[in-house]
């Protein structure tokens, strides 16, 4: 929550006022968002492992605001909220991120544990400070020029 002058503005106003932006400052955000989530693909396809096919670096994808319909709806508000997401499509990549056991699958037993090899945090933590300077930045230029402030 975000305190201001003693009260309490909720998630859900501020995500409302989010919503009730000019549709220039919208796109001009988006856009900056959606340059932000291609480099830290970028830079989590160049962090996963490679090994024989290269699968898991490009099963990474970023999927754009109409592709990510998930979330929790807002009184009023339509669903072409500012929003992309950066996945991995590939069935064994939380194994590899994460880390797991190899298990026998006829008795059972454990064969070894398998290190994690993460991926998608040490890249999201070596870019989150630029990606949101460059969200801020585009909502500051978007304010002046379509508010002229």
């Amino acid at each position: 929550m975000i305190v201001a002058e003693g009260g309490f503005i909720g998630i859900e106003n501020l995500r409302r006022k989010l919503m009730e932006m000019p549709v220039e400052i919208k796109k001009d955000v988006q856009r900056a968002m959606d340059i932000g989530a291609e480099e830290f693909a970028d830079a989590a396809r160049s962090a996963a492992p490679k090994g024989y096919t290269g699968q898991l670096a490009q099963g990474i994808k970023v999927l754009k605001a109409d592709s990510v319909k998930r979330g929790r709806s807002i009184d009023g508000a339509k669903h072409d909220a500012m929003r992309v997401r950066v996945v991995s499509d590939t069935f064994y990549a939380p194994m590899v991120e994460f880390g797991h056991v190899m298990v026998n699958p006829k008795t059972g037993k454990i064969i070894k544990p398998v290190a994690a090899n993460a991926t998608f945090y040490p890249a999201w933590d070596g870019m989150k400070k630029g990606v949101k300077s460059r969200i801020t930045r585009a909502i500051n230029k978007s304010v002046k020029r379509v508010w002229g402030k």
